[in-house]
């Protein structure tokens, strides 16, 4: 139990919501809530809720990530270590529009100390084969899936999910993908970027 029943946060309320994300962060003792959905409302905050103070605060840093477009199914994952939040956007579409035939996902980087946001990953798909598409590349967009990752090995493992397929609601995909973010030192970049230079 994070709190008594009688017990009022000081400064804002958490509004109810469905696919949102959530994560713990156990050093700080905190809860980071992203995201989701209120009705037919499209909810783009970022919420940190201190435990052990019972206080509630709305970052601003992350709405690039949580309102580039129209999302579902959000997930995040979080290393305490390195105190970067990882955002998958699951399925989205570029409006409103519920029908609409193209499809993204990406994945945000969060950095917690410097309130840096990243996209590291975007994929586009278009049309009801959308799962067709990258079977071999990338992921697919997709909700209901499961998003984890492995702090030890710092591995994020992807598997499963719907497509969002208007034709085929039913179907499931049965993939597992994993990844491994890696970033180069700045003498590599610096070497790689006098390379490019030399070959124009």
């Amino acid at each position: 139990m994070c709190r008594e029943d009688g017990s009022k946060l000081e400064e804002r309320r958490i509004r109810s919501r469905m696919a949102h994300a959530m994560v713990y962060h156990t050093n700080k003792q905190k809860l980071y809530i992203l995201g989701g959905q209120r009705n037919k409302e499209q909810l783009s905050d970022f919420l940190v809720y201190d435990i052990v103070n019972d206080k509630l605060t709305v970052q601003e840093y992350a709405k690039t990530a949580l309102s580039t477009s129209c999302g579902y199914a959000l997930r995040a994952t979080l290393d305490v270590n390195r105190e970067e939040l990882y955002l998958f956007t699951g399925l989205n579409r570029p409006s409103e529009d519920i029908n609409s035939d193209i499809l993204n996902t990406s994945l945000w980087i969060c950095n917690l100390t410097t309130h840096k946001v990243t996209c590291v990953f975007k994929h586009e798909a278009m049309g009801s084969s959308v799962w067709l598409q990258s079977i071999s590349t990338a992921p697919c967009p997709r909700y209901a899936h499961q998003f984890i990752y492995d702090h030890i090995h710092q591995v994020h493992y992807l598997f499963g999910g719907n497509p969002g397929n208007n034709k085929h609601a039913n179907m499931r995909l049965d993939d597992f993908w994993s990844l491994k973010l890696q970033s180069s030192s700045r003498e590599k970049v610096l070497k790689h970027s006098k390379l490019l230079l030399r070959r124009q």
